[in-house]
């Protein structure tokens, strides 16, 4: 049974989506057969108890056979995530985009109000940090920590999503490389980025219950085939699309506060400078 040997753990709203793209371009390298829902099998408890059968069967048997799963970078929500990873695949190979932690939270925002049950307001949901897991999400270095308690440090690659958006192909050359994988292939879709933002329907709250219980039942390809049936039209699924936020000077200062000792500990920890960062 084929087990992943490489993990990429987040971080949302980084360009997970695309970096899947283009590992499964490789000819070496085969992601999970179901790419467009994420496993969360170490994550979620109703995919763990399915258990490690189910999760092999979701591989091809290639050399290098990957996943991605932004709720793996999620602590302390998702608290169990690299305990159980190092249990049932220790040799794994795991890669962490990540990006502004302030443009990232606030874009974290922005993906809860459509596919996630965030319906507070913008400046609401930032008047606390604690607890918050959209701070949380942007705190890299404490996601880290619970990483390198269970993997050694030359099985984690951290990648600047903008040196993956500015210099793509020197950065998939040097990701090909960590995983193994000849690094000097190419390809012309690597100018294709999946995922962007504001594309697609936005969800009512009535929409989303009625699409996370069919996700449940009869699983997401079979929603999503179904929802591409239902004309927009229908209001009861969807609603006006919600603009991206523009964080106040004072949330920015308050969050620079905060996350700045976790950037200065992820320079150290990566020994990456993250020049174009506004902490």
């Amino acid at each position: 049974m084929p087990l992943p040997n490489l993990v990429v753990i987040g971080a949302q709203k980084c360009g997970t989506s695309s970096l899947e793209h283009y590992l499964d371009l490789h000819p070496e390298i085969a992601m999970a057969k179901q790419k467009k829902h994420e496993l969360n099998f170490f994550s979620w408890e109703s995919v763990w108890r399915r258990g490690v059968d189910w999760y092999g069967q979701q591989f091809a048997d290639a050399p290098v056979r990957g996943e991605k799963t932004n709720w793996y970078a999620a602590w302390p929500f998702w608290p169990y995530v690299p305990e159980r990873m190092h249990d049932v695949i220790p040799d794994v190979r795991l890669i962490y985009l990540v990006r502004d932690p302030i443009d990232r939270a606030v874009a974290g925002w922005h993906f809860a109000t459509r596919h996630d049950d965030e319906w507070r307001p913008f400046e609401t949901t930032f008047a606390e940090f604690e607890d918050n897991l959209h701070v949380a999400r942007s705190r890299y270095a404490m996601q880290l920590d619970r990483y390198l308690a269970h993997f050694p440090q030359e099985q984690i690659l951290v990648v600047d999503s903008h040196d993956l958006r500015t210099d793509r192909d020197t950065t998939l050359s040097r990701i090909y490389g960590f995983v193994g994988v000849d690094p000097t292939f190419t390809s012309p879709s690597f100018d294709e980025q999946m995922q962007v933002a504001d594309q697609g329907r936005w969800l009512s709250p009535n929409g989303l219950r009625i699409v996370k219980t069919l996700n449940h039942t009869i699983g997401p390809k079979t929603t999503a085939r179904i929802g591409s049936l239902v004309p927009k039209r229908m209001n009861v699924l969807d609603r006006p699309a919600v603009p991206r936020p523009v964080a106040s000077d004072e949330l920015r200062e308050r969050l620079t506060e905060l996350l700045a000792p976790d950037v200065e500990r992820l320079r150290k920890l990566t020994g990456q400078s993250f020049a174009s960062w506004s902490i």
